[in-house]
């Protein structure tokens, strides 16, 4: 007896009629199957009574694995001792994920200090930075001709004005800038020494 949880499948490969027919799918849950009884040779349509959520570990993974076997009782097996069950071997199946992978990188100016307290920012004044990294996809429009290229993960940078970004999809970084100016406004001239 040979399961496939790709096609949903379960064929009696014995030589005698096996009954009570089940698949075990600890992803899938519970399976149901067309028919539970099988003459030699033949095959009967199983599935899932419920669609499988892809969650972030099988995201973190790279790709959904998981295992079912099945099994069925002979002409003389009973349904209520496992031990003369009729097992098949495991069948497999593995559903990559399309893992998209963004850094968006925000760098600010947070205070300047007037350490000369001359009221303007000049030699010897600090500036103290801050950087701010979040892990973020963003889709956003079709590039350029509406036609997109193999791995395009949209405009990852468009609506974050003021960061750096690195996209890993494509091995770019994009920059974009902060002034981070600090202006002050005094009542008097300075550069030639007269108030």
């Amino acid at each position: 007896m040979t399961p496939s949880s790709g096609s949903s499948s379960l064929t009696n490969n014995s030589n005698v009629t096996l009954t009570h027919l089940a698949v075990s799918d600890p992803l899938a849950g519970p399976v149901t199957c067309a028919a539970t009884t099988l003459a030699p040779g033949a095959s009967t349509l199983c599935t899932a009574d419920a669609a499988y959520a892809i969650t972030q570990a099988d995201m973190e993974a790279g790709s959904v694995d998981n295992v079912a076997t099945s099994k069925g009782e002979g002409p003389q097996g009973d349904p209520n001792d496992p031990k003369d069950d009729v097992v098949s071997p495991p069948d497999d199946t593995t559903t990559p994920v399309d893992q998209k992978t963004a850094l968006l990188l925000d760098k600010r100016v947070s205070s300047v200090t007037d350490v000369n307290g001359n009221g303007i920012t000049d030699l010897g004044d600090t500036i103290q930075w801050e950087f701010e990294l979040t892990n973020r996809l963003e889709r956003h429009a079709d590039p350029p001709g509406g036609e997109r290229p193999a791995g395009w993960a949209g405009d990852l940078c468009g609506h974050h004005p003021g960061a750096g970004c690195i996209d890993a999809v494509h091995g770019r970084r994009r920059l974009r800038h902060h002034a981070g100016r600090r202006r002050r406004r005094h009542g008097g001239q300075h550069g030639d020494g007269k108030g």
